[in-house]
This record gives C-alpha cells, sequence and structure tokens, in this order.
C-alpha cells in the first residue's frame, strides 16, 4: 500500500511541478489520505525527499500506427527515455504497429474553447479575444443566458 501511495505522489509532484504540499493541492489530497491509512510521516518525508532529490524527467509525446489506421499517441514521464522507447517499440511491433515519429501528431486538429459572460457587445468580446490570441469568438444563447464561446487553437 506504501509503494502506491508514493507512486501516486511521483505522479502528482510530476503533474503539479512542486513536491511540496502547501503548493501542490493534489499532493497535499494525497498525503492526507496516506497518513489515514497509517503511514508514518517519516516515510511519506522520505518519499518526497528521495522525489525531489531525483534526476530530473523527461516529458515526451510518442507516436506509433496501428493496424487499421489506428494511432496512439503516449505521453511519457520518465527519467529514462530511452529505455521506455525501446520498450514500446518492442511491443508495439509485436503487435503490426511502426513508430511515427511524430508525424501522427499533425493528423489532428487541437483545439479548445472558453465560455465568458456576457458583457458589452460582440465586437468588443472578439477585440478582447484577438488581443489574447484568440481565432474566433461566437454569441450563444441557450436557456436566457448569452455567453461569448471562444476558440483557440493550440499544439501540443
Amino acid at each position: 500500500m506504501y509503494s502506491l501511495f508514493a507512486r501516486r505522489m511521483k505522479v502528482a509532484i510530476a503533474e503539479g511541478k512542486s513536491a511540496k504540499p502547501e503548493i501542490n493541492l493534489k499532493l497535499a489530497q494525497i498525503i492526507e489520505e496516506a497518513k489515514k491509512k497509517s503511514m508514518p510521516v517519516a516515510t511519506i518525508n522520505g518519499v518526497l525527499e528521495k522525489i525531489e532529490n531525483a534526476k530530473p524527467k523527461t516529458v515526451e509525446l510518442v507516436d506509433f500506427r496501428g493496424p487499421g489506421n489506428s494511432i496512439f499517441i503516449l505521453k511519457l514521464l520518465t527519467e529514462n527515455l530511452k529505455g521506455i522507447r525501446m520498450n514500446l517499440n518492442t511491443v508495439f511491433r509485436k503487435n503490426a504497429c511502426i513508430a511515427s515519429d511524430g508525424k501522427s501528431l499533425n493528423a489532428f486538429h487541437h483545439q479548445g474553447f472558453i465560455l465568458t459572460d456576457f458583457k458589452d457587445n460582440l465586437d468588443t468580446a472578439t477585440n478582447d479575444a484577438i488581443n489574447i490570441g484568440a481565432e474566433d469568438v461566437e454569441e450563444i444563447t441557450e436557456n436566457n443566458t448569452t455567453v461569448y464561446r471562444v476558440k483557440f487553437h493550440f499544439f501540443p
């Protein structure tokens, strides 16, 4: 059970980019849960110290093309990128997949939307959206509520 909490702490630190529970809310929640399960505070502190002193982790996107034009995109967080890539290549090759070396990432249109409160008029909202790098602004009315939907294009 303790090793499960240690792994969850590692993931929370990697996602939150901080090993300090007062800054990283997810980490604080995991530590509280570990304490409730009687994990010693010294063990928790040891795990946090070990994670802080560990070699920096690499984050990389890898992609594979598989049978039936399927595409697998994986986001790796590891200290040993080369070893993980070799293992993945072996597993995927055995299952009739080939590494795409980033080519599959262009197969998708990456976009996001933000809904904001209705204020002033559409022209003002459009000018504000352009200033922050948005592509498009659309006024939407639903259930007597009017909001702006701001569209963004981003890259992984």
